[in-house]
């Protein structure tokens, strides 16, 4: 998904200043990981379709239909389905919050951050509240507790992404 790959890169360009790295080693490997995964992104979103549809009770798909169709475009190149009057509006959406953040001087923000909600369900945007909640908390216990719980926390991620890849592969092969 284009948000996650921009927060992902976001975080390897933070690791690799603060690690000391050498930025031309690992850009090049950063751009072949994008071009590798993107079209298999699709590629897997078609088998996730095939196995579950878009309303399935086991794995809803509907929620990310238009980042799918946005891909989709994206990678055939297709210029004439980009709605311009939705870009000049995001535009002008991104303009105005840059404004209000240097007006009101809120430098903690991310902008990313907020255009990123503006695309997430709420739902998404209760998680992250509560994550982010719970990270405070974390933290004023001590950075120990917070690297735990940021450990588990991706394990629990890769878990959950490896178990929807093994029950997606057994429901195309007719065992689930």
């Amino acid at each position: 998904m284009p948000q996650f790959m921009a927060g992902a890169s976001m975080n390897i360009f933070k690791g690799v200043r603060k690690l000391g790295l050498d930025v031309d080693i690992v850009l090049p490997v950063l751009a072949l990981s994008i071009l590798i995964g993107a079209p298999l992104t699709l590629i897997y979103g078609h088998y996730l379709l095939l196995a579950y549809g878009l309303n399935s009770p086991k794995l809803n798909l509907l929620r990310w239909v238009p980042v799918v169709t946005w891909m989709n475009i994206i990678y055939r190149g297709d210029a004439t389905a980009f709605n311009t009057t939705s870009i000049i509006i995001g535009a002008l959406l991104a303009l105005a919050l840059i404004i209000l953040l240097r007006v009101t001087r809120l430098g903690g923000i991310s902008i990313y951050s907020i255009l990123l909600g503006l695309t997430l369900t709420p739902d998404i945007g209760i998680i992250f509240l509560v994550a982010s909640l719970i990270k405070y908390v974390a933290l004023r216990i001590g950075f120990d507790v917070y690297e735990s719980l940021l450990t588990y926390s991706s394990l629990m991620l890769a878990g959950c992404g490896i178990g929807i890849v093994v029950s997606t592969m057994m429901s195309l092969m007719g065992v689930m």
